[in-house]
């Protein structure tokens, strides 16, 4: 962003020269951005106990873990047409950089899993950068950071696994806010095959870039222009490709008609919990940055800004049954209107800052549910929510999230599987009783009463070499102290086998 509007506040400006000073101001911007994200996790901290349940069928119903059980299977072969992507997950047939990406480099499923939590960190670090960048204030820059982090496309990227929110969200601000024109030609040639959302908020952040970093001279707009350029030319084969494929019947084209169908379920109340649950105080900075604009550049404003606003807010509510991420599509108005307030009036600009990130942060998702309960019935008391069209995902903090780590819910408890297996095999379907013995050992690896159990089965019904890998298995992982040691051996005995010795 342009230097000469930068107010002081007190520290060292960016263009201090020296190795040493240059090392500092990268420790701290990274320091900051790191601490932003540990802060905003552990208030909107994700369901953690969910992803146990990554290759257990029956917990895939949860969107922490529905995605990425598909997208995994895309690493083989990312153009796998044998793939069932299912209905909620037809876009992937569209969103194919990262399983390409992980495809060719070898990717293991970790390194898969943590694409878009390196999204999260590159994000929040341009974000401390830039705002550090047009204030010389290191605190400053850490707030900016913490608000821009307490976002759904925060949660969604560090919760619902292989969500590249992150990703998109870099790519618009790297288009609206980063000088480098190599980086907006790389963002706008990949960004559109991570999640089509780039492409939908991508007019909204040029019109953020030619107000942020270009003035009212002729010459500076000959320069947006040039840059409008950048953003079109590598994006048109994208967009050109997908109006194709629309018109040749495309499965997502279906996919988004039948969503248009089910809109019915959202009421109107619905549709104004999921704007405000997008930005909640923080619209405050949107408000800011169209009056800054308006009195920069009141033309554009007027035909670009306060329209691309308008109908990029809809577009998030309406493409997708997920509002909260849909608005997410703002992202770069958010940054730029902290930044453009600070340059309008440093002193409430801070205080703006201060208010709106207590707020996000300590107060507003915790009284929220309260206030809005006659309108919300179903609104949980002490808890944020992230937004769709017919239901709503609650948001604890990391107390409540390690509390269901040491107690789960059903579908990724192995007891519970366990129990459903015995009477499923008390009732004589041994294969039933198979399946969730797996998912109770798949759970839990180390879970002997798992193996022991599924072990029995496999020899109650003649596979006696599965039976002994699963009875092997059991001793191993129960050790010397294990209640069912001894009827395990036996088994093992029977089979005609024998354990290392201990």
């Amino acid at each position: 962003m342009s230097q000469p509007d930068r107010p002081d506040h007190g520290e060292g400006a960016p263009g201090a020269t020296g190795t040493s000073h240059r090392w500092r101001h990268a420790f701290l911007l990274l320091t900051t951005s790191v601490l932003a994200g540990a802060i905003v996790f552990c208030i909107f901290t994700p369901r953690m106990a969910v992803w146990k349940g990554l290759h257990v069928p029956p917990a895939q119903f949860n969107p922490e873990i529905n995605r990425a059980a598909t997208t995994l299977k895309l690493l083989d072969d990312p153009f796998a047409d044998d793939v069932d992507l299912g209905l909620t997950n037809l876009g992937l047939a569209w969103r194919k950089f990262f399983p390409v990406l992980a495809h060719y480099l070898h990717f293991n499923e970790t390194a898969f899993l943590a694409i878009p939590f390196v999204g999260c960190l590159l994000v929040l670090l341009l974000v401390s950068y830039t705002s550090w960048k047009e204030t010389g204030n290191h605190w400053l820059s850490f707030l900016i950071t913490l608000l821009t982090a307490a976002a759904p496309w925060f949660f969604v990227s560090t919760g619902w696994l292989t969500y590249a929110d992150s990703w998109w969200v870099l790519g618009l601000l790297i288009v609206s806010l980063a000088p480098s024109r190599a980086a907006i030609v790389v963002a706008c040639l990949i960004t559109p095959w991570i999640d089509e959302r780039f492409v939908v908020g991508l007019p909204l952040a040029t019109v953020v870039r030619a107000i942020c970093l270009h003035g009212a001279q002729p010459k500076s707009l000959r320069r947006w222009w040039q840059d409008v350029a950048l953003v079109i030319l590598p994006t048109a084969p994208y967009v050109v490709i997908r109006i194709v494929a629309v018109f040749g019947q495309d499965a997502t084209a279906d996919h988004f008609t039948r969503e248009w169908q089910r809109i019915g379920d959202a009421t109107l109340w619905r549709f104004i919990e999921g704007w405000w649950s997008g930005y909640r105080a923080a619209w405050i900075f949107v408000v800011a940055f169209l009056v800054v604009a308006w009195r920069r550049r009141p033309r554009i404003t007027l035909l670009l800004a306060i329209p691309g606003v308008l109908l990029t807010s809809a577009a998030g509510l309406l493409i997708a049954a997920d509002m909260s991420r849909g608005l997410m599509m703002l992202m770069p108005v958010v940054v730029a209107g902290c930044v453009l307030f600070l340059r309008l009036s440093p002193r409430y600009g801070i205080a703006a800052i201060y208010t709106t990130v207590l707020a996000n942060l300590f107060v507003l998702p915790f009284l929220t549910p309260l206030i809005t309960r006659p309108l919300f019935p179903d609104a949980t008391p002490g808890t944020g929510s992230h937004v769709l069209w017919y239901f709503k995902v609650p948001i604890h903090h990391i107390g409540t999230e390690l509390d269901q780590l040491k107690h789960p819910p059903d579908y990724v408890n192995p007891k519970y599987y366990f129990a459903y297996g015995n009477r499923a095999y008390d009732n004589d379907q041994p294969e039933e009783a198979i399946l969730s013995f797996t998912y109770a050992i798949t759970l839990d690896p180390e879970y002997a009463d798992g193996h022991f159990a599924r072990g029995v089965v496999h020899w109650k019904i003649g596979e006696t070499e599965l039976a002994s890998l699963d009875l092997r298995r059991a001793i191993d992982v129960g050790g010397p102290d294990w209640p069912q040691r001894a009827q395990c051996q036996h088994f093992l005995d029977t089979l005609g086998t024998r354990t290392s010795p201990e």
